[in-house]
Formats: C-alpha cells, structure tokens, sequence
C-alpha cells in the first residue's frame, strides 16, 4: 500500500493533490475552473472532429455522384 501512495506514483501524486486542494478553497475553486475549461475544450475538439469527419463523408459522396455524370 504503501508504494501506492509513493509522489513518484500516480496514484500518490492524486492523493496528494487532492489533500493539498482539501485544505486549501481558492485552490479547489481555481482547480475545479481549470478541469471545467479542458472538459468544455475537450467537448469542442471532439465536437469540431466529429463536424469534420461528416464533412469529409459528404464530399466523398459527392466526389462518387460527381463521377458517375462524367
């Protein structure tokens, strides 16, 4: 267990920030403000992938339609 809670471990590095922003309610607001900003970038570059991948689907198709006049 105790490797687990080790700094150079992941887990111990959770813990440890979790212990730090417990204690601490501006930190914990401003961390808290940081993960909502990667979620909502997150959220636009799945979305903005997405949006391209549609529009790629579509010029194909319309690249195959365009072909079958010629």
């Amino acid at each position: 267990m105790h490797e687990l809670l080790d700094p150079k471990n992941m887990l111990g590095k959770a813990m440890t920030a979790l212990e730090y922003l417990s204690q601490d309610a501006e930190a914990r607001r401003l961390y808290e403000m940081r993960q909502k900003v990667l979620h909502a970038e997150a959220s636009m570059l799945e979305g903005a992938r997405m949006k391209g991948e549609s529009l790629g689907s579509f010029k194909g198709k319309l690249e195959v339609a365009k072909n079958m006049f010629e």
